[in-house]
């Protein structure tokens, strides 16, 4: 794409744009959608599936970081081609989404959220595609308010969607077919690629829409210390909301921090929050089992043969050995005699490419087996959290426990623009998780391709529709 090869100057960025904004790119290809797939509710809405998949064919356009911090910072003029540029792009990113949502396995298409979240992109998809693009400041502000309901409208759409699947898998005990890890990864696949294509979305529209009053939009250069301490400060408050206590957070902050990092702020919050989180709860949980475990042994075998000198020492060495008349049994951290919590660590430190948080716990690790199922948008360690009204479901932000999806949610964020999460535990002991954030800003978005079957879909209706 010319606006990658050439840079992100204001001179180039519009003359891009323009072209983007101007032209328009459909390819031609087919292979019939299930006709289950879609409620035939939805089939009287105003744009029709074969105009979802005429346009779904279009290649999405990605832009870098720095790319989208010069387009909201260069004025009015460049506004109103900014306003027509993402006119012309949400629209494939709108049909993309609606395709793959279509396509799910196992009859995941036809629930009642799924089918929520595709007349939801519908009708979004409908607004756009049935307005003209601004030309003028006045037609720019409808259009930057419409864009800010629409975000509003599709804020719930993760945990609809990820709750969905696990009533899903209940029901499916019997059958096994979602209990497979063949299935499981495909279900995760196809989730990966529809909702890193929704935060590109709302990457656009929340940018858009707040560069009309700070300059810049989403993207600055960002404090990551008072990022990440805001971060744990609101999960220790969540934590204490839920489990009564919460480990303290000790943070190592290198040097390097203090290098310029430009980035998304709420991205960066909701990676560390999401690690941090759940750290604090595996802590709290592990710490309490292991404090219950260790008050049995202590009050069965050491209690008649302890040392008057021995609760000086402040803790109980679990290892089979004598000392002194001690009876000593085997694990090699110590129980604080006060029960304090051992602390989330945080290392903080910047390279020449990368931003890396590192969050360690001792909340007893993950056994092997279950290393891939923490990238499931099914898996979760806690009970489900239904809320009651759908139209109060709890985004992402807002989840402690029971979700399944904050992780996996996480991870893509980091991937959106080149950075990645990776974890590496020890059962019984606890887990490390390595955030990796990309601090050039040159990687663009990634912008995944439709799978084969959902482009062999979206070709099959242009054809359709050009013959």
């Amino acid at each position: 794409m010319e606006i990658v090869r050439r840079g992100a100057t204001p001179q180039n960025l519009s003359r891009v744009l323009v072209l983007v904004a101007k032209t328009t790119s459909a390819h031609h290809c087919g292979v019939a959608l299930h006709a289950h797939a879609v409620n035939p509710k939805l089939e009287e809405a105003a744009i029709s599936m074969d105009k979802v998949r005429e346009i779904a064919v279009t290649e999405p356009q990605p832009l870098s970081l720095r790319q989208m911090r010069t387009f909201a910072t260069s004025g009015s003029k460049m506004r109103i081609i900014s306003a027509q540029f993402l006119h012309k792009e949400l629209q494939p990113r709108f049909a993309r989404a609606i395709m793959e949502l279509s396509d799910l396995p196992l009859g995941l298409s036809n629930t009642a959220a799924i089918q929520q979240a595709i007349g939801v992109y519908r009708q979004e998809l409908h607004w756009i595609n049935t307005t003209k693009p601004p030309t003028t400041i006045s037609e720019d502000r409808q259009f930057t308010e419409n864009l800010r309901q629409a975000k509003l409208r599709g804020s719930n759409l993760v945990p609809l969607i990820c709750y969905a699947l696990q009533q899903l898998k209940a029901k499916d005990l019997d059958f096994g077919q979602l209990q497979l890890e063949s299935v499981q990864e495909d279900i995760k696949d196809r989730l990966d690629k529809f909702f890193m294509g929704r935060i590109g979305i709302r990457m656009l529209v929340g940018h858009y829409v707040e560069s009309l009053e700070q300059p810049g939009g989403r993207v600055h250069r960002v404090n990551v210390e008072q990022i990440v301490r805001e971060a744990c400060d609101r999960a220790q408050k969540l934590c204490v909301g839920y489990c009564g206590e919460a480990p303290r957070v000790e943070i190592l902050v290198t040097p390097s921090v203090d290098m310029p990092f430009m980035y998304v702020e709420s991205h960066l919050h909701h990676m560390v929050f999401e690690l941090v989180k759940n750290s604090m709860r595996a802590t709290v949980k592990h710490q309490r089992s292991r404090a219950k475990q260790s008050r049995k042994q202590v009050k069965s075998v050491v209690e008649r043969v302890m040392n008057p000198k021995s609760p000086s020492l402040g803790f109980f060495l679990l290892a089979v050995q004598d000392v002194a008349g001690v009876k000593i049994f085997s694990e090699a951290s110590k129980l604080p005699a006060d029960g304090e919590l051992p602390p989330v660590e945080i290392v903080i430190c910047q390279g020449k490419e990368d931003l890396t948080v590192k969050v360690t716990d001792q909340g007893g690790g993950i056994p092997r087996s279950r290393w891939n199922k923490l990238w499931h948008y099914d898996y979760t360690t806690s009970s489900l959290y239904p809320p009651v009204d759908p139209e109060k479901y709890l985004t992402y932000r807002e989840q402690f426990r029971g979700g399944g999806y904050g992780l996996p949610m996480a991870r893509l964020f980091a991937r959106y623009f080149g950075g990645d999460i990776t974890l590496s535990s020890q059962e019984g002991v606890g887990t490390t998780g390595f955030i990796h954030a990309h601090r050039l800003g040159t990687n663009t978005e990634s912008v995944v391709p439709l799978r084969r079957r959902v482009q062999a879909v979206a070709d099959w209706g242009a054809d359709r529709l050009a013959a």
